[in-house]
């Protein structure tokens, strides 16, 4: 059983099996639901396309910060299950398309999000939305040079820190200055 991954694909026509426009008006935070298990009927992704449609809705949102990825192919898909990463759930993951999986796919970054781990946390649509907002910002664009067109590429975390490694030993980094500026409005530190 193949998924048709043009039903979870950004700005495809797709809804119910209709060929309708899904829009960030059809995209209300009330009509994500998250998969069971049983839903996979033992595959491994199926078709997101109220993600799709969410994230149409946060690019449009947030414009200078992910407005490129207008111009991006990016299909969203929900993962069965998650796996871990350094001991820790993978809700979501964002991967540039190369190689065979290029090849085949037809987009240029697959988002996936752990149906697993956003149901045992009991995500709602506020931290959904969240989720599917940083993974998009995995997705970064360079311009080109000398008027020559620019690509998308797969951008890693602005920072890795600890908590306690900021409240303990402060802003140690420059790259740790706008956390910590971050956690002191916050009122975490």
């Amino acid at each position: 059983k193949r998924i048709d991954v043009r039903s979870a694909r950004v700005g495809m026509w797709v809804m119910a099996g209709e060929r309708t426009r899904m829009t960030s008006a059809t995209a209300t935070m009330t009509e994500i639901r998250i998969p069971t298990i049983e839903q996979f009927g033992g595959e491994d992704f199926l078709p997101a396309p109220s993600l799709a449609a969410v994230l149409e809705s946060l690019i449009q949102d947030y414009r200078a910060t992910i407005g490129h990825l207008e111009r991006v192919g990016v299909t969203v898909l929900w993962k069965a299950r998650g796996g871990k990463s350094k001991g820790s759930p993978k809700f979501g993951q964002c991967q540039k398309t190369a190689g065979l999986l290029g090849y085949f796919s037809e987009t240029e970054f697959v988002i996936t999000i752990a149906a697993d781990h956003c149901r045992e946390a009991e995500f709602m649509a506020a931290q959904l939305r969240a989720l599917l907002y940083h993974e998009a910002l995995h997705i970064g664009f360079e311009e080109g040079e000398d008027g020559e067109d620019g690509h998308a590429v797969l951008v890693g975390h602005d920072v890795e820190t600890f908590y306690a490694e900021i409240r303990d030993m402060g802003a140690w980094h420059a790259m740790l200055t706008a956390t910590a500026d971050a956690f002191r409005q916050a009122g975490l530190l």
